[in-house]
């Protein structure tokens, strides 16, 4: 079967929430996979594709050095904030999240389910609605956004940063496309 004709819905029944691939024609599941929060088994899968995920966009940018250089240290220190979506028993990741309500920091998806509305979803299950705020130009931003480069900060270094000039919010830089 085609991926193309599977669609994905993400539920939540109690404190499980689901991302169920159906197809679109019969409505039979196809898979059902489970969000829940990383655990140290994620790690490494997590920071390995965190890491190589957005390196060629760096590299485009012109900030590959700056990358290779920061972006461990910031990976490492939100891994643990993110939400994976993985089989029943918590062993293979299909896709993961790092976000915060209106804040997204990361999203990856395995190459065999995108374009099928996984990281949508996962995006408006953790981060809501309305993400008003991205670390980085991502794509299918809506066309006015902002992005706040600091909230690719280390935890530890901006929490430092707040209490040492008392300053409760990073400047925000604007992009309008």
């Amino acid at each position: 079967m085609s991926l193309s004709s599977v669609s994905a819905i993400l539920s939540t029944v109690g404190s499980k929430t689901t991302l169920s691939l159906v197809h679109k024609e019969t409505a039979e599941v196809v898979q059902t996979l489970q969000l829940m929060p990383a655990q140290t088994g994620h790690r490494n899968f997590i920071l390995s594709t965190w890491l190589k995920s957005y390196r060629p966009q760096a590299r485009k940018d012109g900030i590959a050095e700056f990358y290779n250089r920061h972006e461990p240290a910031i990976a490492e220190s939100r891994w643990q904030d993110c939400f994976v979506l993985s089989d029943e028993d918590g062993f293979a990741v299909y896709a993961w999240v790092c976000a915060y309500p209106g804040q997204l920091y990361h999203v990856y998806v395995i190459p065999e389910l995108r374009h099928l509305g996984v990281a949508r979803r996962l995006i408006e299950h953790v981060a809501g609605d309305g993400v008003i705020c991205y670390a980085r130009p991502w794509p299918g931003r809506p066309k006015s956004y902002r992005v706040n480069p600091y909230l690719l900060t280390p935890k530890e270094t901006y929490a430092s940063r707040i209490q040492a000039d008392g300053k409760a919010e990073a400047p925000l830089h604007y992009v309008d496309h």
